[in-house]
Protein backbone atom coordinates (compact mmCIF):
# COMPACT_ATOMS: atom_id res chain seq x y z
CA UNK A 1 0.00 0.00 0.00
CA UNK A 2 3.06 2.25 0.22
CA UNK A 3 2.39 4.03 -3.08
CA UNK A 4 -1.00 5.18 -1.78
CA UNK A 5 -0.10 5.67 1.87
CA UNK A 6 2.99 7.78 1.13
CA UNK A 7 1.34 9.77 -1.65
CA UNK A 8 3.31 8.29 -4.53
CA UNK A 9 0.06 7.47 -6.33
CA UNK A 10 -3.54 8.51 -5.79
CA UNK A 11 -5.81 5.55 -5.07
CA UNK A 12 -8.81 5.41 -7.38
CA UNK A 13 -11.62 2.96 -8.09
CA UNK A 14 -13.61 2.78 -11.33
CA UNK A 15 -17.18 1.50 -11.42
CA UNK A 16 -16.05 -1.47 -13.49
CA UNK A 17 -13.65 -2.45 -10.68
CA UNK A 18 -16.36 -2.65 -8.01
CA UNK A 19 -17.69 -6.08 -7.09
CA UNK A 20 -19.70 -5.17 -4.00
CA UNK A 21 -23.34 -4.80 -3.01
CA UNK A 22 -23.10 -0.99 -3.01
CA UNK A 23 -22.00 -0.83 -6.65
CA UNK A 24 -25.31 0.69 -7.83
CA UNK A 25 -24.95 3.57 -5.36
CA UNK A 26 -23.24 6.18 -7.56
CA UNK A 27 -22.51 8.64 -4.76
CA UNK A 28 -20.83 5.89 -2.75
CA UNK A 29 -18.11 5.54 -5.36
CA UNK A 30 -17.80 9.32 -5.74
CA UNK A 31 -17.19 9.79 -2.02
CA UNK A 32 -14.73 6.90 -1.87
CA UNK A 33 -12.64 8.52 -4.59
CA UNK A 34 -13.06 11.93 -2.97
CA UNK A 35 -11.58 10.51 0.24
CA UNK A 36 -8.63 9.17 -1.75
CA UNK A 37 -8.16 12.56 -3.41
CA UNK A 38 -8.21 14.50 -0.12
CA UNK A 39 -5.60 12.19 1.36
CA UNK A 40 -3.34 12.30 -1.70
CA UNK A 41 -3.43 16.11 -1.97
CA UNK A 42 -2.76 16.54 1.74
CA UNK A 43 0.05 14.00 1.76
CA UNK A 44 1.88 15.71 -1.09
CA UNK A 45 1.34 19.20 0.33
CA UNK A 46 2.96 18.02 3.56
CA UNK A 47 5.99 16.74 1.62
CA UNK A 48 6.64 20.26 0.36
CA UNK A 49 6.93 21.68 3.89
CA UNK A 50 10.59 22.40 4.62
CA UNK A 51 10.44 22.48 8.39
CA UNK A 52 10.89 18.89 9.75
CA UNK A 53 9.00 19.54 12.99
CA UNK A 54 5.97 21.03 11.23
CA UNK A 55 6.09 18.26 8.64
CA UNK A 56 5.99 15.59 11.33
CA UNK A 57 3.13 17.33 13.14
CA UNK A 58 1.09 17.41 9.92
CA UNK A 59 1.92 13.79 9.06
CA UNK A 60 0.74 12.55 12.45
CA UNK A 61 -2.52 14.48 12.18
CA UNK A 62 -3.26 13.17 8.67
CA UNK A 63 -2.29 9.63 9.67
CA UNK A 64 -4.68 9.76 12.61
CA UNK A 65 -7.53 10.70 10.27
CA UNK A 66 -6.58 7.94 7.80
CA UNK A 67 -6.65 5.35 10.61
CA UNK A 68 -9.86 6.63 12.20
CA UNK A 69 -12.82 4.28 12.16
CA UNK A 70 -16.34 5.03 13.21
CA UNK A 71 -17.28 2.08 15.40
CA UNK A 72 -20.95 2.06 14.37
CA UNK A 73 -19.96 1.07 10.82
CA UNK A 74 -16.82 -0.97 11.58
CA UNK A 75 -16.46 -4.72 11.94
CA UNK A 76 -13.49 -7.10 12.33
CA UNK A 77 -12.14 -8.36 9.04
CA UNK A 78 -13.79 -5.56 7.05
CA UNK A 79 -12.34 -2.43 5.44
CA UNK A 80 -12.90 0.13 8.16
CA UNK A 81 -10.26 2.82 7.59
CA UNK A 82 -8.68 4.63 4.66
CA UNK A 83 -5.40 2.86 5.35
CA UNK A 84 -7.37 -0.37 5.24
CA UNK A 85 -8.74 0.70 1.85
CA UNK A 86 -5.20 1.10 0.50
CA UNK A 87 -4.37 -2.42 1.71
CA UNK A 88 -7.60 -3.77 0.20
CA UNK A 89 -6.78 -2.35 -3.23
CA UNK A 90 -3.26 -3.78 -3.13
CA UNK A 91 -4.52 -7.18 -2.08
CA UNK A 92 -7.15 -7.28 -4.85
CA UNK A 93 -5.10 -5.77 -7.69
CA UNK A 94 -7.15 -2.58 -7.73
CA UNK A 95 -10.56 -4.22 -7.48
CA UNK A 96 -13.02 -3.46 -4.66
CA UNK A 97 -14.91 -6.37 -3.07
CA UNK A 98 -15.64 -5.16 0.47
CA UNK A 99 -19.36 -4.77 1.30
CA UNK A 100 -18.93 -2.87 4.57
CA UNK A 101 -20.88 0.40 4.39
CA UNK A 102 -22.17 3.21 6.55
CA UNK A 103 -23.78 6.59 6.02
CA UNK A 104 -22.27 10.04 5.72
CA UNK A 105 -23.88 13.33 6.56
CA UNK A 106 -21.31 16.07 6.09
CA UNK A 107 -19.99 18.87 4.00
CA UNK A 108 -17.35 17.24 1.82
CA UNK A 109 -18.19 18.06 -1.77
CA UNK A 110 -21.58 19.37 -0.65
CA UNK A 111 -22.58 15.78 0.00
CA UNK A 112 -25.18 16.26 2.71
CA UNK A 113 -26.91 13.01 3.67
CA UNK A 114 -25.67 9.94 1.79
CA UNK A 115 -27.14 6.70 3.13
CA UNK A 116 -24.71 4.21 1.56
CA UNK A 117 -20.95 4.88 1.55
CA UNK A 118 -18.03 2.46 1.95
CA UNK A 119 -17.29 2.46 5.68
CA UNK A 120 -13.67 3.46 5.22
CA UNK A 121 -14.66 6.59 3.28
CA UNK A 122 -17.43 7.46 5.73
CA UNK A 123 -14.98 7.20 8.65
CA UNK A 124 -12.26 9.27 6.98
CA UNK A 125 -14.67 11.96 5.82
CA UNK A 126 -16.14 12.15 9.31
CA UNK A 127 -12.62 12.68 10.64
CA UNK A 128 -12.05 15.41 8.05
CA UNK A 129 -15.29 17.15 9.02
CA UNK A 130 -14.41 16.96 12.71
CA UNK A 131 -10.98 18.44 12.02
CA UNK A 132 -12.54 21.22 9.96
CA UNK A 133 -14.74 22.08 12.94
CA UNK A 134 -11.66 22.20 15.17
CA UNK A 135 -9.87 24.36 12.61
CA UNK A 136 -12.84 26.71 12.39
CA UNK A 137 -12.98 27.13 16.17
CA UNK A 138 -9.22 27.56 16.49
CA UNK A 139 -9.03 30.11 13.68
CA UNK A 140 -11.88 32.04 15.24
CA UNK A 141 -10.08 32.14 18.59
CA UNK A 142 -6.79 32.95 16.85
CA UNK A 143 -8.45 35.85 15.03
CA UNK A 144 -9.95 37.08 18.27
CA UNK A 145 -6.53 37.01 19.94
CA UNK A 146 -4.88 38.90 17.10
CA UNK A 147 -7.66 41.47 17.08
CA UNK A 148 -7.25 41.96 20.84
CA UNK A 149 -3.52 42.45 20.38
CA UNK A 150 -3.98 45.12 17.74
CA UNK A 151 -6.78 46.90 19.54
CA UNK A 152 -4.89 46.88 22.82
CA UNK A 153 -1.74 48.21 21.16
CA UNK A 154 -3.63 51.11 19.64
CA UNK A 155 -5.14 51.99 23.03
CA UNK A 156 -1.94 51.23 25.01
CA UNK A 157 -3.93 48.63 26.95
CA UNK A 158 -1.12 46.15 27.46
CA UNK A 159 -3.29 43.84 29.55
CA UNK A 160 -5.52 43.32 26.48
CA UNK A 161 -2.42 42.82 24.28
CA UNK A 162 -1.19 40.15 26.70
CA UNK A 163 -4.52 38.35 26.63
CA UNK A 164 -4.53 38.51 22.84
CA UNK A 165 -0.97 37.20 22.61
CA UNK A 166 -1.89 34.32 24.90
CA UNK A 167 -4.71 33.37 22.53
CA UNK A 168 -2.52 33.71 19.43
CA UNK A 169 0.15 31.44 20.92
CA UNK A 170 -2.35 28.86 22.15
CA UNK A 171 -4.56 28.59 19.09
CA UNK A 172 -1.73 28.96 16.60
CA UNK A 173 -0.37 25.69 17.98
CA UNK A 174 -3.78 24.06 17.59
CA UNK A 175 -4.14 25.28 14.00
CA UNK A 176 -0.81 23.99 12.66
CA UNK A 177 -1.56 20.23 12.82
CA UNK A 178 -4.75 20.82 10.80
CA UNK A 179 -3.20 22.73 7.90
CA UNK A 180 -3.26 19.61 5.71
CA UNK A 181 -6.98 20.33 5.31
CA UNK A 182 -6.00 23.17 2.95
CA UNK A 183 -3.22 21.65 0.81
CA UNK A 184 -3.05 24.45 -1.76
CA UNK A 185 -2.60 27.14 0.88
CA UNK A 186 -0.03 24.98 2.67
CA UNK A 187 1.85 24.29 -0.57
CA UNK A 188 2.04 27.92 -1.65
CA UNK A 189 2.45 29.65 1.70
CA UNK A 190 3.79 27.11 4.18
CA UNK A 191 6.84 29.26 4.81
CA UNK A 192 4.52 31.97 6.10
CA UNK A 193 3.74 29.74 9.08
CA UNK A 194 7.43 29.37 9.87
CA UNK A 195 8.07 33.10 9.57
CA UNK A 196 5.13 33.75 11.86
CA UNK A 197 6.55 31.29 14.39
CA UNK A 198 9.81 33.21 14.40
CA UNK A 199 7.98 36.46 15.15
CA UNK A 200 5.95 34.88 17.93
CA UNK A 201 9.07 33.23 19.41
CA UNK A 202 10.54 36.66 20.09
CA UNK A 203 7.74 37.47 22.52
CA UNK A 204 6.85 33.93 23.57
CA UNK A 205 6.17 33.65 27.27
CA UNK A 206 5.53 37.36 27.69
CA UNK A 207 1.73 37.15 27.72
CA UNK A 208 1.49 36.95 31.53
CA UNK A 209 4.11 39.71 31.91
CA UNK A 210 2.11 41.97 29.62
CA UNK A 211 -1.05 41.37 31.60
CA UNK A 212 0.79 42.13 34.84
CA UNK A 213 2.29 45.30 33.38
CA UNK A 214 -1.07 46.36 32.01
CA UNK A 215 -2.77 45.90 35.37
CA UNK A 216 -0.09 47.94 37.19
CA UNK A 217 0.39 50.64 34.51
CA UNK A 218 4.14 49.99 34.40
CA UNK A 219 6.03 51.03 31.24
CA UNK A 220 7.07 48.33 28.74
CA UNK A 221 10.74 47.60 28.23
CA UNK A 222 12.21 48.35 24.79
CA UNK A 223 12.93 44.69 23.93
CA UNK A 224 9.30 43.72 24.40
CA UNK A 225 8.04 46.69 22.38
CA UNK A 226 10.32 45.74 19.46
CA UNK A 227 9.09 42.13 19.50
CA UNK A 228 5.44 43.11 19.70
CA UNK A 229 5.87 45.62 16.87
CA UNK A 230 7.19 42.87 14.59
CA UNK A 231 4.30 40.58 15.49
CA UNK A 232 1.69 43.27 14.90
CA UNK A 233 3.27 44.49 11.65
CA UNK A 234 3.16 40.90 10.41
CA UNK A 235 -0.56 40.60 11.12
CA UNK A 236 -1.78 41.38 7.56
CA UNK A 237 0.53 38.68 6.15
CA UNK A 238 -0.60 35.94 8.50
CA UNK A 239 -4.20 37.11 8.14
CA UNK A 240 -3.97 36.70 4.38
CA UNK A 241 -2.53 33.21 4.77
CA UNK A 242 -5.32 32.02 7.04
CA UNK A 243 -7.80 33.80 4.80
CA UNK A 244 -6.66 31.49 1.99
CA UNK A 245 -7.39 28.49 4.18
CA UNK A 246 -10.91 29.75 4.76
CA UNK A 247 -11.48 30.30 1.04
CA UNK A 248 -10.12 26.87 0.09
CA UNK A 249 -12.42 24.71 2.20
CA UNK A 250 -15.98 24.50 0.80
CA UNK A 251 -18.57 25.92 3.18
CA UNK A 252 -15.86 27.15 5.54
CA UNK A 253 -16.01 30.80 4.53
CA UNK A 254 -19.66 31.03 5.58
CA UNK A 255 -18.79 29.92 9.11
CA UNK A 256 -15.93 32.39 9.35
CA UNK A 257 -18.15 35.10 7.92
CA UNK A 258 -20.59 34.48 10.75
CA UNK A 259 -17.79 34.66 13.29
CA UNK A 260 -16.34 37.84 11.78
CA UNK A 261 -19.66 39.63 11.54
CA UNK A 262 -20.52 38.73 15.13
CA UNK A 263 -17.16 40.06 16.26
CA UNK A 264 -17.47 43.35 14.39
CA UNK A 265 -21.06 43.76 15.54
CA UNK A 266 -19.78 43.73 19.12
CA UNK A 267 -16.94 46.14 18.41
CA UNK A 268 -18.80 48.48 16.06
CA UNK A 269 -16.58 47.70 13.08
CA UNK A 270 -17.40 46.91 9.48
CA UNK A 271 -18.62 43.57 8.21
CA UNK A 272 -16.68 40.76 6.58
CA UNK A 273 -15.60 41.11 2.95
CA UNK A 274 -14.34 37.95 1.29
CA UNK A 275 -12.30 39.97 -1.22
CA UNK A 276 -9.87 40.95 1.53
CA UNK A 277 -9.50 37.53 3.07
CA UNK A 278 -10.04 37.44 6.81
CA UNK A 279 -10.93 41.10 6.84
CA UNK A 280 -9.97 44.24 8.72
CA UNK A 281 -9.45 42.52 12.05
CA UNK A 282 -6.04 41.56 10.63
CA UNK A 283 -5.19 45.03 9.39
Amino acid sequence: MHQYYYGGEQASVEAADVDAAWKSESRALTLLNRAFEIYYDACNAIKRVDDPELQQTLELSLDKAAKYWYSLYSFPGKVNTLVGAFEHLDKNDGRWTDNNTGSYNGGIGGAGWVQVVPSCAASFLRAVDENIEKLRDCLGSFAQGLADMKKGDEDNKWEKVGKGLEGVEKYGKYVKPLLWLAPEALKDAGETVLEWDEKIAKVHGYASKLMTIGASNQPLDDFLIIGLTEVLNYAPVIGGFYGRIVAEIPGFARHMEEFANNYWARTGGETYRRSIGMGPMFR
